[in-house]
Parts: C-alpha cells; sequence; structure tokens
C-alpha cells in the first residue's frame, strides 16, 4: 500500500468539464452581446444584463440537470438520495450563487443609474438647463394684461384650475361652445391624412383654399354631439360664390368670439393657471383651443379676400398670428410640433393675398412687423427640454427610481385592471434601469440641442448618426431601444425638423411681403434680394440650413422665393411635394414660397 496521498481532483473534474466550459460559453457571449450592443447592431446586449442573463441561465440547466439525474434512479434509489445531505447542500449552493448574481445585478444597475444621473445633471448644470423640469410656479398676471382672463376662457380656466395628484382624478370636462372650437385644435382634427379638402398649407404646392370641398363638406362645421346624427342632407355646392356665402354663414357662430379674441389680442401676457409639474397627465385643452380658434381665423381669413374683404382678412390674420405667439409661449411639452403645422397653414391667407396682388403697402408693413415678432427658432431648445422631461416623468410615474418617485405624483396609479401587473413589475424591474432610460431622454436632448440648432447664429444643422443613437447607448435597459427609444427619437426629430421649417417660412413670408412693395413701388420685382436693403428691409434673412441668402430665381414664367431646406441641396426651386398623409414633405426638395409673375 503507498503512502503517498491521493492526489486533490482538478477543478475540471470537481465541477465537471460542462459546467467550466459552460462558464467560458457565457462569458464570450456576453462580450460578444456587449460588442454589438456598443456597435449597435441587432441583438446587441449591455455585458451586465448579457452576463446576469447568462449566468440565470447556466444555473437554472444546472439544476434542471442535477433533477433529471436524479429522478432518473429508480424510486428506492430516488428517495435514497433525496435522504442525503449532498443534492440538498448543492441545490442550496445554487441558491446562493442565484440569489448572488441577482444582488450584484441590481446593485451594478442601480450604481449605474446614480452614475448616469450624476453625469445628465452636471451636464445640465454646465448647461445652465433645469433638470427638475417647469416647476416654477404660475407667475400672478393682472387680468388686463393677461390674454387668457379673456371671458370666454371662463370654462377652461375652471377646469386647468383643478389640481391633479393621479391620473384618474382628471376626467373629460365638456367646455361648452369651447368644445367645437378644440376640435379645430387638436391633432387628428383637420390634419391633412383625415381631410384632404383642407390639407394643412396648401400654399406649399402652390395652391389657393378649395373653398367649394369646404362648403360641401357637412361635418367640418357640426358640433360633437350632432356628429353622432346623421348628417342633415344638403345640396352640392359647384359655384364658388355660392361655397364663400355657405361658409360665411357656418363661420358666423364664430364671430363673437373671434371679436373678443381680437379686442384682447393688445394683452401682453397669455398664462393660463396650469400646474406644470403634472403637465403630462393633464390634457392640452388650452392649447388646443388656441390653435382652434388659430384655424378658425385662417378659414375666415380666406373666405373674406376671396371675397374682396381685404381689410377684414387682414384683421383676421394679424389675430392669427397674435395667437400663434400666444401659443407658443405655452411650457407645454408633445404638441409643440402639431401647433408648428398650424402656423405653417395659418400663413395661407399671407400668400393668396400677395398671390392675388391685394395687399397696400401699409398692409405689408404690418404684416412684416408681426412676422418679424415671431420668432419660433429661438423656442427650440425649451421644447425639445420640456420633451426630455415628458418622457422622463412619463418613466418615473410607471417605473420609479424610489430616489426621485417623491416627485412624481403619479408614481402608483390608481388603476385596479393593471395594479397587480404594474406592482409585479415594479418589484422586479431594476430602478437602476429607469434612473439610465430618465437620464438618457435627458442627455439625448442636451445632444440634439447643441448639435441641431444654433439659435443665437440662427443655423441648424443635420445630426451626425451616433448622436441619433446616442440614446441606446446611454442606458442597459435592453428594453428601450425596442419599447421606449423610438418614440422618444421620433418625438426629438419631428421637432428638430419643424422648428428650422415653420420659422424659414415666416422669413419666406416676411421678404415675400418686402418684395410685393418692391414691386408695388417700382413696377417690378428686383433683381436680388440685397436690393430690398434697408428700403424694405432692415436686414435680409439668411437660410437656416447654409447661412447665405435666401434664393430668388426668376423666369419669364415663374418667381421662386426659397430655402435649400432639410436636404441642404439647392433643387432650383423645385418643392418636396407632399407624403403619403397629405402633409407637406419636409425632408426633401426646397421649401419654396411661390409669387406671382
Amino acid at each position: 500500500m503507498s503512502d503517498h496521498p491521493a492526489p486533490r481532483p482538478s477543478i475540471l473534474s470537481r465541477l465537471g468539464v460542462w459546467r467550466s466550459l459552460g462558464l467560458v460559453v457565457i462569458v464570450l457571449a456576453a462580450v460578444l452581446c456587449h460588442w454589438r450592443w456598443y456597435h449597435l447592431q441587432i441583438y446587441g446586449m449591455h455585458v451586465v444584463p448579457a452576463l446576469t442573463l447568462g449566468m440565470i441561465l447556466f444555473l437554472v440547466l444546472d439544476a434542471t440537470v442535477g433533477f433529471v439525474r436524479l429522478a432518473s434512479t429508480s424510486p428506492r434509489q430516488f428517495v435514497t438520495r433525496l435522504a442525503r445531505r449532498d443534492p440538498w447542500i448543492s441545490g442550496g449552493w445554487r441558491l446562493i450563487c442565484l440569489i448572488t448574481v441577482l444582488t450584484l445585478f441590481y446593485s451594478v444597475e442601480r450604481w449605474r443609474g446614480h452614475r448616469a444621473w450624476g453625469e445628465v445633471t452636471r451636464e445640465a448644470a454646465r448647461r445652465g438647463d433645469p433638470i427638475d423640469g417647469p416647476s416654477d410656479p404660475v407667475p400672478k398676471i393682472p387680468e388686463d394684461q393677461n390674454f387668457a382672463a379673456l371671458p370666454l376662457f371662463k370654462p377652461l380656466i375652471a377646469d386647468l384650475s383643478r389640481r391633479t395628484d393621479f391620473v384618474d382624478d382628471h376626467q373629460p370636462v365638456q367646455l361648452g361652445d369651447l368644445e367645437t372650437v378644440r376640435k379645430w385644435g387638436q391633432p387628428w382634427y383637420l390634419v391633412g391624412y383625415r381631410r384632404k379638402n383642407l390639407a394643412m398649407a396648401p400654399w406649399w404646392d402652390g395652391h389657393t383654399t378649395d373653398f367649394k370641398s369646404l362648403a360641401n363638406d357637412s361635418s367640418l362645421f357640426r358640433d360633437s354631439e350632432e356628429r353622432t346624427k346623421p348628417p342633415a342632407r344638403t345640396s352640392k355646392i359647384d359655384n364658388e360664390t355660392e361655397a364663400l356665402d355657405r361658409l360665411t354663414t357656418n363661420l358666423e357662430r364664430f364671430d363673437a368670439d373671434l371679436r373678443q379674441l381680437s379686442e384682447g389680442s393688445d394683452r401682453p401676457q397669455c398664462v393660463f393657471p396650469l400646474d406644470y409639474e403634472r403637465q403630462m397627465w393633464r390634457g392640452a385643452q388650452h392649447l388646443e383651443i388656441l390653435n382652434g380658434y388659430l384655424r378658425i381665423a385662417r378659414l375666415r381669413a380666406s373666405v373674406r379676400l376671396a371675397q374682396g374683404r381685404t381689410a377684414d382678412a387682414l384683421a383676421d390674420i394679424e389675430l392669427l398670428l397674435r395667437l400663434a405667439d400666444y401659443a407658443r409661449r405655452q411650457p407645454w411639452a408633445i404638441h409643440g410640433t402639431h401647433a408648428l403645422w398650424i402656423v405653417l397653414d395659418g400663413l395661407q391667407p399671407i400668400w393668396e393675398g400677395l398671390r392675388a396682388r391685394l395687399w397696400t403697402d401699409e398692409d405689408l408693413q404690418s404684416l412684416q412687423t408681426q412676422l418679424r415678432g415671431l420668432d419660433l427658432l429661438r423656442d427650440y431648445p425649451a421644447n425639445a427640454r420640456n420633451d426630455a422631461h415628458a418622457m422622463a416623468d412619463m418613466f418615473e410615474a410607471f417605473l420609479p427610481a424610489t430616489s426621485r418617485s417623491r416627485k412624481v405624483p403619479t408614481a402608483h396609479r390608481r388603476d385596479r385592471e393593471l395594479e397587480g401587473f404594474m406592482f409585479a413589475l415594479r418589484l422586479l424591474y431594476p430602478t437602476g434601469w429607469s434612473l439610465q432610460d430618465q437620464a438618457s431622454f435627458h442627455h439625448f436632448h442636451h445632444t440634439v440641442s447643441s448639435l441641431a440648432v444654433d439659435v443665437p447664429n440662427r443655423r441648424v444643422s443635420p445630426i451626425p448618426s451616433q448622436a441619433h443613437w446616442s440614446m441606446a447607448r446611454a442606458t442597459s435597459n435592453p428594453l428601450s431601444p425596442v419599447f421606449v427609444q423610438p418614440k422618444a427619437r421620433q418625438m426629438f426629430e419631428d421637432a428638430r425638423l419643424m422648428y428650422p421649417a415653420t420659422q424659414s417660412a415666416i422669413d419666406l413670408a416676411r421678404v415675400a411681403c418686402a418684395l410685393e412693395r418692391h414691386r408695388l413701388r417700382h413696377g417690378r420685382y428686383p433683381e436680388r434680394l440685397t436690393d430690398l436693403v434697408p428700403a424694405f428691409l432692415d436686414a435680409l434673412p439668411h437660410d437656416l440650413h447654409d447661412g447665405q441668402p435666401l434664393r430668388l430665381r426668376t423666369s419669364p414664367e415663374s418667381v421662386l422665393l426659397y430655402s435649400i431646406g432639410e436636404n441642404g441641396t439647392d433643387d432650383g426651386g423645385k418643392s418636396g411635394g407632399r407624403r403619403s398623409d397629405q402633409l407637406p414633405n419636409l425632408t426633401e426638395g426646397d421649401w419654396v414660397w411661390a409669387l406671382s409673375r
């Protein structure tokens, strides 16, 4: 018998060859997933959740194999082995490993979440950009200086003044006659893809308002209650004069309101009693009503121009431009880009008056003054900031991080149908992921705002592709790139596109007024836009995309004033047409304002 002790079993013999290989495969797979995640390829996953998922699957598979091996014996051997300590010790070690892996995962992700939130907070401090959202109290404005204090807004003020602590606290309230106006300003109502006969900004294609189609639309002026009933039969109108008469009759119901709005439009402020900390959980009634009146004034101005009532049309245009100025001051998330489509459409009667050469020099000077004061580009950073706050607050409301949930009153929704599901989700969902996702929204806002729009120099630039995907790299949540980030990126992209487009349209309208003034005085358009300065313009606005002067292309058939647009290419004054939903195509072609020859 040998005196030498038996050699200690190797690690491979103690753990098993397949277990060692399994751990190696898990590490390599986690590294590969992280590499794909970093390079923004499909099926990518940050190394922390990838390694955690692999370890959980490994432990479950290992326990399953052990149980199957144990259960594959005879019942007597199964009971005998189960009575020993070894399988219980082995199962206990597996359970301890599982708890350790999960604890490390939640702890690491929480640490990463706090680190991400700290970085975005410091970034916001460097920029002087508040990270906690628009929580300042609504300022008290004397009624005689506050446009929102007009008597017709009283039902709206009563509704907005109610405090909302939970989502379910705010039930829809009928606003009486304002409800009909609100329908005109809602995103889904009268938009191009819903109503082609009142498509947004027909001037974009060089078209005037289609009065006959509008007059024959029996549902256009019906109240909400009336829409549930069959429409009354009316004779079809093929004559434009009759169409204008019918539209005038239908619009008379708004005359008193528009008169009151015009009389109060000299008030310098427009402040509604909103609780801005809870703005995502309240309807945008005030914006929808302002935009609704803007659309009504736009249609009435076009009708009056077609009837030769130029002075009345000018009053409506001045009112709608004033309403656009009031609406842009509202620090409201989400709905800002839709309001810009309505402003773009509001330029229609100005274009129609220029096309028909109905404006006097005095009229044109008045329009130029108002258009110059409507500086929308400077509102872009605030809009992007509000969108970031809106997405972060919504995420915090449903999947709160403990350190911040006290700031969001909707962190526990009182929805019985979802109560159990949401409780389980909040119990399992890492708070670190919630913090990382919220930080990613703010980081993306900072990146896009700094790269896309240079407000002081009035320049816009394409966003590099890597900036588009910076949100994906800012969080290790594998669900975020699939369910959350596409919507967030779309919100930012819509705003980044719409603000320069609307501001360019306003600049084009202002220069077009100056061109018409030049024609009225000299009997012809100038050869160069620089000839308008200083007699008709203090300074010539430049193209937001390349910093060069706006383009003027004249020919015996047409006169085109245009910006090179989003694609950054001079297409010779060729517009991009319309999208499939009948809204103007802002990503292709030039942004053109066609003048009468």
